[in-house]
């Protein structure tokens, strides 16, 4: 535990270091930003690329930097086709089976992305990527597909997520059998697929949005749709977790902002956008979107909160907008790069004009983004632009080092941008001389040393106000939620408790719920409601069982949180919280255990479910007893009599042997004794079995595990 705390506070330190670092960087910008020269770029070709393919789409993204990769891509356009861009060589990998159907022009891949772990061989995602791609609805398909909640009608198109596997060591570099399909949408054209799919690059591993997979959609303009109906194709962003989880092939984010509404689909992130092309994060608002959407005729980037609707009011913060017919496909990022100083922290956009293709950048600071107003673009030429041919195919994209690069399809080149060098030799020149001047001049030393001063003062205060004490977040959540609840004996009445308090906070009617919903680690896993098949038997008590078991095979390392939660909503929508089972890695923040509270679960889920929905509800088994049978008799020996003791007083009747009754606690005793033992042989045949033991080694822990237990008793 003192471990677990002595980390938590280097992390927190390196965090507000790391902070007060940016400061100081952002301020020293400000110093020298009088002294700055303009710069002039130019384009160098990083590969010739002679078998890229002709597709229109082609999606790039580099893999991760390690010791046997400094430069590598994957490449992969519209028909499935991955390539491989190592160094200046492209080999390709596989051509995707993006469909079980027969191939046709219809079937396109729209978007590729990697895992967040995908270079982290101990976590979930490692070596894994994802793709989107559009194909018709199979005829004959039973695959569950996401759909509108509002009178759900049949559409003739799917827009497909799958999940692949990536291994540079095999032959086969992507293995096609391990193809998982993680979402479909039915969506209502050919054109209305799947923009882009990313996870936030500034969400780090412990962070609890982690490895969310981001979803764009566009909506859906044919004739008659309605945004405020067509929720989905109202234009949204869907926020998931990718990993499989029981029969799901996906997982919905307790802390997604629809998640507990029942008209709106819980995968929603922000939804009302129209036409999303893209979208994308900056480090200034990292818990926002920056969306790049057609608007109103405009092509548009506007920063969307969690749960933004903008189907009833465009409450916009817009960054910048332009008339759609000079606008590129290209996607909008955000720099972060070391080689175009004047771009750090600027919007990276892509135009082209009657003349040539173009850069447009827009600032980002907190306070230009924060405003209301409307920013036009700052167009850059580049000095060697003319190489650019206004018809060519362009698509900008960014390196491992999020610098920017372009590619050309029509003449199957991949390009760098880069600042003109004798220009940046120039600029450091100016500075120097510039400096030389202003240290012979005492009133600019003491401007400057002043300067140096204040700044010298906000950055102590921002590091001293970074770094107070902060509030465990998980003892927080289980504060703000209630820690347990009881039915009075008349069962209409739910006391709630907050945690370490024993005075009833709140009451509720067991007549006035309409739903009741168990969590575990933020997925529902038991709905209870009036509706059909919602009501409770001994197959969901089963499943709910192998919820259980199959988390908890799961072993928590650092951070990591399980938890279990019981949503309760009454007639007037309030939902009532109770956490009833929350661990933090080895830390352990309610009292009762983990298996006593999936036993809680299963009685209040019958009791609520014939309340609510006897009609759906079976007739609970009665729970098997023990029957209190003698155990063997057990003979005592004599004691023994002291040495000093005289014949006649050291001999002693032998005394009948003694029946030792059981009762309920030794019996439970026994069982969960019984229980250990098969649970501990199971487990050392599963390890025989995966071949971690051999026969010999397998009859030693077998004959230690029953001694072991034999003396225990």
């Amino acid at each position: 535990m003192d471990c677990w705390r002595h980390m938590e506070v280097l992390h927190h330190t390196k965090k507000r270091v790391t902070f007060s670092c940016s400061i100081l960087f952002f301020l020293s910008c400000l110093l020298s930003a009088s002294n700055a020269v303009a710069e002039e770029y130019r384009l160098e070709v990083l590969a010739q690329l002679p078998t890229l393919s002709s597709a229109k789409n082609i999606a790039l993204i580099p893999l991760p930097i390690d010791s046997n990769n400094k430069h590598q891509y994957l490449l992969a356009d519209e028909t499935g086709e991955l390539s491989l861009l190592d160094g200046s060589n492209l080999h390709s990998l596989s051509h995707l089976p993006l469909s079980d159907q027969v191939a046709t022009p219809q079937i396109r891949l729209t978007a590729l992305t990697l895992h967040p772990s995908f270079s982290l061989a101990d976590k979930t995602g490692y070596q894994t990527f994802f793709t989107a791609h559009i194909e018709p609805i199979k005829t004959n398909n039973n695959v569950a597909r996401l759909t509108q909640l509002k009178n759900p009608s049949p559409l003739p198109f799917d827009a497909v997520i799958t999940q692949w596997k990536y291994d540079s060591s095999a032959v086969n570099v992507i293995d096609v059998k391990q193809r998982r399909e993680v979402l479909r949408i039915a969506v209502p054209t050919a054109t209305h697929q799947i923009q882009k799919i990313a996870f936030n690059p500034y969400n780090k591993i412990w962070h609890d949005d982690y490895g969310l997979l981001h979803v764009a959609l566009a909506e859906n303009n044919h004739e008659g749709s309605s945004a405020n109906e067509d929720v989905l194709y109202s234009g949204v962003v869907l926020r998931i977790n990718p990993e499989k989880f029981g029969l799901r092939n996906y997982m919905i984010p307790n802390s997604n902002p629809f998640a507990k509404t029942g008209n709106i689909n819980k995968e929603i992130f922000i939804l009302g956008a129209k036409n999303i092309k893209s979208f994308s994060w900056s480090k200034q608002h990292h818990d926002a979107l920056l969306v790049q959407h057609i608007y109103d005729d405009k092509h548009q980037v506007a920063v969307a909160k969690k749960g933004t609707d903008w189907r009833e009011t465009y409450q916009n913060k817009l960054v910048f907008g332009f008339e759609s017919k000079i606008a590129s496909n290209a996607l909008v990022f955000t720099y972060y790069g070391r080689k175009l100083k004047t771009f750090v922290g600027n919007i990276l956009y892509l135009s082209k004009n009657t003349i040539n293709w173009q850069f447009a950048k827009l600032n980002t600071l907190p306070n230009i983004i924060e405003t209301n107003e409307e920013h036009t673009i700052t167009p850059i030429e580049l000095l060697n632009s003319v190489e650019l041919a206004p018809k060519s195919k362009i698509s900008l994209f960014f390196d491992h080092a999020n610098e920017p690069l372009l590619l050309d399809n029509t003449k199957k080149q991949l390009l760098s941008i880069t600042v003109n060098q004798t220009v940046a030799d120039s600029d450091s020149k100016v500075q120097i001389a510039d400096s030389q001047d202003e240290q012979t001049s005492p009133e600019s030393s003491n401007t400057y040393g002043k300067l140096l001063l204040i700044l010298l003062i906000i950055i102590l205060g921002a590091v001293f106000y970074q770094l107070r004490p902060k509030r465990n977040a998980a003892k927080v959540k289980l504060r703000n939620q209630f820690a347990r609840f009881e039915l009075d004996d008349t069962k209409t009445t739910l006391s709630f408790y907050k945690r370490h308090q024993t005075e009833i906070d709140s009451q509720l009617n067991t007549a006035d719920i309409i739903k009741s919903e168990v969590f575990l680690n933020d997925n529902s896993v038991s709905i209870i409601n009036k509706d059909n098949r919602n009501g409770f038997n001994e197959q969901r008590e089963y499943q709910l069982r192998l919820s259980f078991t199959q988390a908890h095979r799961h072993k928590l390392i650092d951070k990591e949180i399980r938890q279990v939660n019981l949503y309760l909503t009454d007639k007037s929508a309030k939902t009532h919280v109770i956490c009833l089972y929350l661990r933090k890695g080895n830390q352990r923040l309610t009292k009762a255990k983990y298996f006593d509270t999936l036993e809680t679960a299963i009685d209040w889920s019958w009791f609520i479910a014939n309340q609510l929905n006897p009609a759906d509800t079976g007739i609970r088994p009665e729970k098997e007893t023990i029957i209190n049978k003698p155990r063997a008799k057990v003979h005592t020996k004599p004691k023994v009599s002291p040495v000093n003791v005289p014949k006649s007083e050291s001999k002693t009747e032998p005394k009948e042997p003694e029946i030792i009754k059981q009762t309920q606690e030794e019996l439970h005793d026994i069982a969960v004794h019984d229980s250990e033992l098969i649970n501990a042989l199971d487990k050392l045949v599963n390890l025989k079995q995966q071949g971690f033991l051999t026969d010999e080694e397998f009859s030693l822990a077998k004959a230690k595990i029953l001694s072991d237990m034999a003396s225990n008793n």
